[in-house]
């Protein structure tokens, strides 16, 4: 009975050291990413390119991986890679004639953004985007079709915006970017473009 009672007592008091005890999680699991990771972000803009000089106007979309340096400093960096599709229509007058002109052209591109911190969620983004474009012209003078060319070439721009931080995993854009693309087929134009975007980014 005392050997009963013995035994019943030491489980009794080991219950008791493990209820008092708390559980605490470790403040980084393992393979869990920490501020000082690079971060995973998906962003998507919407854009409207000015076209210059035969350019028409364009209206699109963009979207975009991201490796974002999510670190505690007032200098971050961000790496992507981005795809976009833009669809244009203009008309223009020649010779008292006028012509119809449509315009789709999808750029694949490779950029870098440094953020510059104004505040503690405030950034200036500046960044720089390179790649390849191809894309479609059509030009028609009084219902006729008198072209229809597909393009392609190497595209680039530069641009920079505000990036606001709404929280830890999502941000707001707007910017403005200038864009040229080199155009090798029989057009003869380079595309330069004035792009304003605005979208949204956000980790996962």
């Amino acid at each position: 009975m005392k050997k009963v009672l013995s035994i019943l007592s030491i489980l009794t008091a080991l219950t008791g050291s493990a209820s008092a005890a708390g559980y605490v999680l470790p403040p980084y699991q393992p393979g869990a990413l920490t501020p000082s990771d690079w971060q995973p972000t998906y962003n998507v803009e919407g854009l409207y390119a000015i076209g210059e000089h035969d350019v028409p106007d364009a209206w699109g979309v963009r979207g975009s991986f991201c490796l974002y340096s999510a670190g505690d400093g007032a200098v971050l960096h961000q790496f992507s890679l981005n795809v976009a599709g833009e669809f244009g229509d203009d008309s223009t007058k020649f010779a008292g004639h006028k012509i119809n002109e449509e315009m789709w052209m999808l750029p694949v591109t490779a950029g870098y953004d440094l953020n510059l911190g104004i505040t503690d969620s405030v950034y200036l983004d500046l960044g720089a985007k390179a790649g390849w474009a191809t894309g479609n012209y059509k030009a028609k003078v009084h219902g006729i079709e008198i072209v229809d060319e597909d393009f392609n070439g190497f595209t680039m721009g530069v641009g920079a915006g505000i990036k606001i931080m709404c929280s830890d995993r999502i941000y707001l854009k707007v910017g403005y970017e200038f864009n040229r693309t080199f155009i090798s087929d029989d057009l003869g134009i380079n595309a330069n473009q004035h792009i304003i975007t605005a979208g949204i980014g956000a980790q996962f």
